[in-house]
């Protein structure tokens, strides 16, 4: 008889156990799964010429919508594709009320001015009208090169074969 009782003792302790162990591993889900995971602030740093409603503008990610990781990258891909900055990155903070969202960008130095030595052939603002940027366009490695394409096209067009087109990559800087 003795051994009935802990038999019975046995089944009812690894029952408890059991039970107690399902719960344990609800009970973190069930609180994950109450955080809030909407929008609720959206923020720049970093910026000095761009206003935040101009960066805002280029993003999908808006106030009181659910946060999506996708949506945050194809972001901070849209801000890179401006051609404004040569860094976006995104941070996420949680809250008790939901998630804000900070764009940390790093603006491109400006075009000041342009400069053409050595040319006789046109005048500077023919010249520059060729170019895809011009003063006060954020500097741009892309559009440069497209730039000193375009002006060699340019030249090569108008019978001046061995003319060729250099950047003074320290003024770019």
């Amino acid at each position: 008889m003795y051994g009935k009782h802990t038999f019975r003792r046995r089944v009812v302790s690894a029952w408890s156990c059991g039970i107690v162990a399902l719960l344990s591993l609800s009970v973190p889900a069930a609180w994950a799964q109450e955080r809030p995971t909407q929008v609720i602030d959206l923020r720049v740093e970093g910026n000095e010429r761009m206003t935040p409603e101009a960066i805002f503008s280029h993003v999908k990610t808006r106030l009181g919508q659910a946060y999506s990781e996708d949506v945050i990258r194809a972001d901070k891909q849209a801000l890179l594709d401006t051609g404004h900055f040569t860094s976006v990155v995104v941070t996420k903070t949680q809250t008790d009320k939901g998630i804000v969202v900070t764009f940390i960008v790093t603006e491109r130095p400006l075009v000041t001015k342009l400069m053409f030595i050595g040319n006789k052939a046109f005048s500077d603002n023919k010249l520059a009208g060729e170019l895809p940027f011009g003063p006060a366009d954020p500097v741009n490695p892309a559009n440069v090169n497209a730039g000193r394409e375009a002006l060699e096209a340019k030249y090569k067009s108008s019978g001046y074969h061995f003319a060729t087109v250099t950047v003074d990559k320290t003024a770019l800087a």
